[in-house]
């Protein structure tokens, strides 16, 4: 079990984090400034789909760590502007879960 939950705190830290973070940078944007938003959301999506259904295959240390790294994702796209009602619909869905893990920090991006 302990290899199981180390692949999934890799899987966000090595592929999710990183694809979130590059999907912020100016360089990306300006390859598709019309689609950017889109791509976004999407990759949002896939964010909370993967942090749910790992939530009880993901170690109790890790998971506020995790927890905060995904709102402080949501809250940075949601700050850089232009994105779609679905969006905010993401964003006060993992609010609404805030009580599921607790106490943590937000790091925004």
């Amino acid at each position: 079990m302990g290899q199981a939950v180390e692949s999934w705190v890799e899987l966000f830290d090595n592929v999710l984090f990183p694809l979130l973070t590059e999907l912020l940078r100016l360089e990306v944007y300006g390859l598709d400034p019309v689609g950017m938003s889109e791509t976004r959301l999407r990759a949002c999506a896939l964010l909370c789909k993967i942090f749910l259904g790992c939530l009880g295959k993901v170690g109790v240390s890790d998971l506020p760590r995790l927890w905060g790294e995904v709102l402080g994702y949501v809250a940075t796209y949601l700050a850089q502007g232009g994105e779609t009602v679905s969006f905010l619909i993401y964003f006060f869905f993992f609010c609404f879960g805030w009580y599921l893990v607790g106490d943590v920090s937000i790091t925004i991006h």
